[in-house]
C-alpha cells in the first residue's frame, strides 16, 4: 500500500473496553494509528477528512440514543465504507429501518464457528472459522440488509450494504480467540468507495460530549534533578519475617512487599522499608474530596497527576540487581478510580511511603541490599545510614540459625510440594489465631440479599449493558490484636508471590494476593496477569489433579477469564507500540496453597511518555478482573448496586520505583485493619452462565484463609 493510498480511518468507540484492540489491529495492517473517538465526541463537520469509518463495539442498544451518540448521523452522513462491530452492526440496522432483540440466549466471551457465504469482507477466509461473541441483542430478521454470515445457531453473524460500502459483524474480529480478524480489516479497507445510495432518515441531533480524562493539573514545584543511589549488599539472606520485625516491627509507618511465595516467575525480591530518608514523606488521596496531601499539606487533586510529576522531578538509573531504586510503596484503593461514583471511605482512597532508605531481600541469590537514594549531596548521610542498618542486619541475621546456616527463608521460598503443586505446610507463628468457637464476621450482606443482586446483575448481562461483572461485598469484625501477629500466621498458611504488609497512618493492609495487576519494567516493557477461575482446593493429591483439569475446561470459566483477557488487551492496547501486545501464555492453571486459579499473561512495549510506568497504571486502573466489560458501564451499576464502598479492595498495592518500573498487585486476599475493626473484601466475575449459589461459595472460599488468620468464620456458612 503506497503512501498516497493509505487509508486514514476514524475509529468510533462507544465506551467500550475491546475498541483498543480494533484500533491495535487497524494500525497494524495499516502503519498508521486510526483516529480513535468517543461516539458522544465525533465532529461530524470532519467526516469528509476520512477515508474510512469504523463504528466499534458498545454497551446498550442501537434503540437508545444515549447509547450510541453520533453513531446513527454518521451513518446517514457517510459517503466513504463503514465497518460496523458488533453495536456498529446493529447500528447499521436500526439506521436502515430494522430492530434489534434480544438474543435467544446472551453469548458473552462464546466462541462460535462462524459460516459465511464469501462475500467482500470475509475474502480469503474459510468459509467456517473461529469467532469470539459478546452480545445479549441480534439483529432481527427478516434484516434490512443482506446476512452474510450466520452462527450455528443460525443467528445472523455478518451483514453488508454493497451500494453503500456498509459491513457489519456480530462478532469481535479482534479478540484472542477470532481468527482472521486482521484479514477481515484489510478486505474493508481494500473495498471500493461506494456509490451515492438513497438518503437515510434523519435522526436527532447526538448527545452532547461527555468529558472523556482531564488535562493534567499543576502540582506544588519541587526542584527537580537526577538521584544517585548508594548500596552495599550483606551475602546471606535470614528470614526475611524476623528481619521486618526487628527493623521496622515498632516504626509507627512501614512497608513489606513480601514475596512469600515464589510461584511461576513472580516473588523473587521482597522490599522493607521505612520513611526514615530527609526526603521521605506520606502521600494519600481522597477521591470523595477531590484531594491529595503530603505529610498533611494539600499538594493536589489527582493522586495520578502528582505521583508521575513527582516521579518524573527525580530519576535514577535503573539497576540490573534491584527492582527498586527508591520511590513510592503503598495502596491505591479502588475508590480512586476516575470513572464510576466517588464514595466516601473511612480511610483514604490512596497512601503512598516515599522511600529513600530501605532494604531489598534477593530471594534467589541468597543477598540482601541495604540501599539509599538521594541527590549528590546526601551522599555522606546516605553511606552512614547503609553502614548502620548493615550492622543491624548482620546482627539479626547472626541470631538467626537458618540465617547464619545460609539455608534461606522458610517462608519466602517456594512451600514444600508434591508433583501436583499442593501446599502441604501448615500451622501459626502464634497462638490466638484459632479458638475452640470461632465467631462469624459480619457480612455487608446476607446470603438472599447477595443471591438477590446476583440476580439484578443478571438483568444487566441479559440486556447488553454489561457481559461481566465482579460483584463484591466486605466483612467486617472487631479485632484489637496486633495486625502483624495476624499477618505473620496469614502468610504461613497462605503463602504467595505478592504478599504484604503495610502499616499506613490510621490502618495496616495485610495482602496474600496471587495475582499481578501491572508490571513495568524501565525499559518500557508491561505485563499484567488477570485471574479469573478459582476453585477449592482438595486433600487428596488425585481428587485435587481432577479439580484443576475440571477448571481448565470449564466453558464458563473459559468465557470469564477470555472477558477480561479481551479487556486487558484493549487498556494495553490503548498505550502500547502497533503490534506489539501479545498473549504468552493463555488461561494456564496456577495452583496455590488453598485453591487453583485460571491465569493469563499479557504483555506489551509501551508507547514513550513521561512518567510511562505512572501512566500505564493510571490508564489500566481500577483492575479489569475486579469491575467487569465493558468496564465504564459495569462499574457505575456496581457502585450503584453495592452497599459499601470497597476501599483497598479491587486497588492496587505495590511500588513505582524512580528508574521506571512498577510492580502492583490486585488487592485480593486482603485484610485491612483501623480503628479497632478489620475489613476483608470478596466476591467474584459474574456471567450470564453464573450459578449464584456457586458464586456465594466461591467468595466463601476467597475468604476463608484470611477470616482464619483472625479466628473467624464467614456468615454464610
Amino acid at each position: 500500500m503506497t503512501t498516497a493510498q493509505r487509508p486514514r480511518v476514524l475509529l468510533v468507540d462507544n465506551h467500550d473496553s475491546y475498541t483498543g484492540s480494533i484500533e491495535q489491529l487497524i494500525w497494524a495492517v495499516t502503519g498508521d494509528r486510526p483516529h480513535l473517538v468517543q461516539s458522544d465526541a465525533v465532529d461530524l463537520g470532519a467526516l469528509a477528512e476520512y477515508t474510512h469509518i469504523v463504528l466499534g463495539p458498545g454497551p446498550g442498544t442501537p434503540h437508545h440514543a444515549g447509547d450510541v451518540g453520533a453513531g446513527l448521523e454518521i451513518l446517514r452522513r457517510a459517503r466513504v465504507p463503514v465497518l460496523g462491530v458488533c453495536l456498529g452492526f446493529q447500528e447499521m440496522a436500526v439506521a436502515l429501518g430494522g430492530r434489534v432483540v434480544p438474543a435467544p440466549r446472551p453469548a458473552h466471551g462464546v466462541v462460535e464457528t462462524v459460516t459465511h457465504d464469501g462475500s467482500t469482507l470475509f475474502a480469503g477466509v474459510p468459509e467456517r472459522f473461529e469467532a469470539v461473541r459478546y452480545h445479549s441483542l441480534v439483529v432481527d430478521e427478516p434484516a434490512p440488509m443482506r446476512i452474510t454470515a450466520r452462527s450455528r445457531d443460525g443467528l445472523p453473524m455478518a451483514g453488508e450494504v454493497a451500494e453503500r460500502g456498509w459491513y457489519g459483524v456480530q462478532f469481535h474480529p479482534e479478540s484472542i480467540g477470532s481468527g482472521h480478524g486482521a484479514r477481515m480489516i484489510e478486505a474493508f479497507l481494500a473495498s471500493d468507495v461506494p456509490t451515492e445510495g438513497p438518503d437515510l432518515p434523519v435522526f436527532a441531533e447526538p448527545p452532547r460530549s461527555r468529558s472523556e480524562g482531564r488535562a493534567p493539573e499543576a502540582v506544588s514545584e519541587h526542584p527537580r534533578g537526577a538521584w544517585r543511589v548508594w548500596s552495599e549488599a550483606v551475602e546471606r539472606q535470614g528470614d526475611t519475617e524476623r528481619l521486618f520485625v526487628d527493623l521496622y516491627g515498632a516504626a509507627p509507618v512501614a512497608v513489606w512487599l513480601d514475596s512469600a511465595q515464589q510461584a511461576y516467575g513472580m516473588g523473587r525480591f521482597s522490599i522493607l522499608g521505612t520513611p526514615e530518608g530527609p526526603r521521605d514523606h506520606v502521600i494519600d488521596f481522597r477521591a470523595a474530596e477531590g484531594v491529595v496531601r503530603l505529610d498533611g499539606e494539600e499538594i493536589g487533586s489527582d493522586v495520578w497527576d502528582v505521583l508521575a510529576d513527582r516521579m518524573d522531578a527525580h530519576p535514577v538509573e535503573p539497576r540490573d540487581d534491584l527492582p527498586f531504586v527508591g520511590g513510592y510503596v503503598g495502596s491505591i484503593g479502588y475508590g480512586a478510580k476516575a470513572i464510576g461514583r466517588a464514595r466516601a471511605s473511612a480511610t483514604p482512597d490512596a497512601q503512598l511511603v516515599h522511600l529513600s532508605r530501605f532494604v531489598v531481600v534477593d530471594h534467589l541469590e541468597e543477598r540482601i541490599h541495604v540501599v539509599a537514594a538521594g541527590p549528590p549531596e546526601d551522599e555522606r548521610e546516605a553511606r552512614g545510614w547503609i553502614a548502620a542498618a548493615r550492622e543491624r542486619i548482620l546482627s539479626t541475621c547472626d541470631a538467626d540459625p537458618q540465617g547464619a546456616s545460609g539455608s534461606g527463608d522458610p517462608v519466602a521460598t517456594p512451600r514444600t510440594t508434591r508433583g501436583d503443586g499442593a501446599s502441604r505446610e501448615h500451622g501459626s507463628p502464634s497462638s490466638g489465631s484459632e479458638t475452640a468457637d470461632p465467631a462469624p464476621a459480619d457480612a455487608t450482606v446476607t446470603r438472599s440479599q447477595y443471591l438477590r443482586d446476583l440476580s439484578v446483575v443478571r438483568t444487566w448481562l441479559a440486556a447488553g449493558d454489561s457481559y461481566e461483572a465482579c460483584y463484591t461485598y466486605t466483612l467486617r469484625f472487631p479485632h484489637d490484636g496486633p495486625a502483624l501477629d495476624a499477618y505473620r500466621r496469614l502468610r504461613r498458611t497462605n503463602p504467595a508471590p505478592y504478599a504484604a504488609f503495610l502499616r499506613l497512618p490510621g490502618r495496616e493492609v495485610m495482602s496474600c494476593s496471587p495475582e499481578r495487576f501491572l508490571a513495568v519494567t524501565s525499559a518500557g516493557w508491561a505485563e499484567t496477569k488477570p485471574i479469573k477461575g478459582t476453585a477449592r482446593r482438595v486433600a487428596d493429591p488425585e481428587a485435587d489433579a481432577d479439580v484443576a483439569r475440571a477448571l481448565a475446561v470449564d466453558p464458563k470459566t473459559r468465557a470469564e477469564n477470555l472477558m477480561i483477557v479481551d479487556l486487558l488487551r484493549n487498556d494495553l492496547g490503548r498505550i502500547s507500540a502497533p503490534g506489539t501486545v501479545t498473549v504468552p501464555s493463555l488461561m494456564a492453571v496456577e495452583s496455590y496453597a488453598t485453591v487453583h486459579q485460571l491465569v493469563t499473561s499479557v504483555r506489551s512495549e509501551l508507547l514513550p511518555r513521561d512518567a510511562v510506568g505512572v501512566r500505564a497504571a493510571e490508564a489500566l486502573f481500577p483492575p479489569g478482573s475486579m469491575t467487569g466489560a465493558p468496564k465504564r458501564r459495569t462499574v457505575e451499576m456496581l457502585d450503584a448496586l453495592e452497599a459499601a464502598p470497597r476501599g483497598a479492595y479491587s486497588g492496587v498495592v505495590g511500588y513505582f520505583s524512580r528508574c521506571g518500573s512498577v510492580d502492583l498487585s490486585v488487592v485480593i486476599r486482603t485484610a485491612v485493619a483501623a480503628d479497632g475493626e478489620v475489613t476483608i473484601g470478596t466476591g467474584g466475575a459474574i456471567t450470564y452462565d453464573s450459578d449464584p449459589d456457586a458464586e456465594a461459595d466461591e467468595t466463601v472460599a476467597k475468604s476463608t484463609p484470611l477470616l482464619r488468620a483472625f479466628g473467624r468464620t464467614h456468615p454464610f456458612v
